[in-house]
């Protein structure tokens, strides 16, 4: 391979790689999601993976809430007891102790 053919490899991907981070840096700017923003605005390389591995742990953190969430849904827990009186004898009567 001559010079000339690596210097024109070089020059086009580092034309590919700067496109891809306009367009990332594009996206970043209007997204309303954290952190994206600040890791296309990161100066050095340690910055890039230190907001990278930030928003790894934000992400994994959110999944995991979500999947707590959507357990604590599944099983079908009371949240609240409703309680009838009854007009003639005044008992109460607690639906939660009806239904076991």
């Amino acid at each position: 391979m001559k010079i000339s053919q690596v210097v024109k490899y070089v020059i086009e991907l580092h034309k590919k790689q700067s496109t891809a981070a306009i367009v990332f840096r594009r996206w970043a700017e209007a997204t309303t999601a954290h952190g994206f923003l600040d890791l296309s605005r990161a100066k050095s390389q340690r910055g890039n993976i230190i907001w990278a591995v930030l928003i790894v742990i934000s992400w994994i953190l959110m999944c995991n809430q979500v999947s707590r969430a959507i357990g604590e849904f599944a099983r079908h827990e009371w949240a609240s007891t409703v309680k009838e009186i009854s007009v003639d004898t005044g008992e109460e009567f607690f639906h939660n102790d009806l239904e076991a």
